[in-house]
C-alpha cells in the first residue's frame, strides 16, 4: 500500500465526519482537498461538485488523483474499486485512494486508462 500517513489520517478524518455518505476529495503530492459529495444518492456513490474542482484547479492544487470512501466498509479486507468506481473513473495514470472509515483501511490504486492496478 503506497500511502502518506499524515495524508492519510486527512482522508480518514474526512470520511469519518461525513459518514454515513461517502466522501471524496483530491489527492496531491503532499495534500489533500475535501470535496463535497453531490451524489443524488451520497451514502452509495460519489460525485464530485464541478464548482469546487474548479476552485481547487483556480488555487493550483496539483491534483494527482482522487480519493473516496466505501462506508459500508471493504467487501474482502482492502477497500477495492466497485464496479461502478471503473466505469466512472477517466484520470489515467491517477492514483485513487479508497478508505473504509470504520476499519481505518486503505487500498492504493493506480488508473492505467483501462483497468485499476494495486500501487
Amino acid at each position: 500500500m503506497s500511502t502518506d500517513e499524515p495524508l492519510l489520517r486527512q482522508v480518514l478524518a474526512h470520511a469519518r465526519r461525513v459518514r454515513p455518505e461517502e466522501c471524496v476529495g483530491l489527492l496531491g503530492p503532499h495534500s489533500v482537498w475535501p470535496l463535497r459529495n453531490v451524489a443524488a444518492e451520497p451514502s452509495d456513490s460519489f460525485e464530485l461538485d464541478p464548482l469546487e474542482v474548479a476552485r481547487a484547479l483556480s488555487a493550483g492544487f496539483p491534483v494527482e488523483g482522487l480519493y473516496h470512501s466505501h462506508p459500508q466498509g471493504a467487501v474482502a479486507g482492502v477497500p477495492a474499486p466497485s464496479a461502478r468506481d471503473v466505469c466512472l473513473f477517466l484520470g489515467s495514470g491517477w492514483r485513487y485512494w479508497i478508505v473504509d472509515p470504520s476499519q481505518g483501511s486503505c487500498g492504493c490504486w493506480r488508473w492505467t486508462g483501462v483497468s485499476f492496478v494495486p500501487e
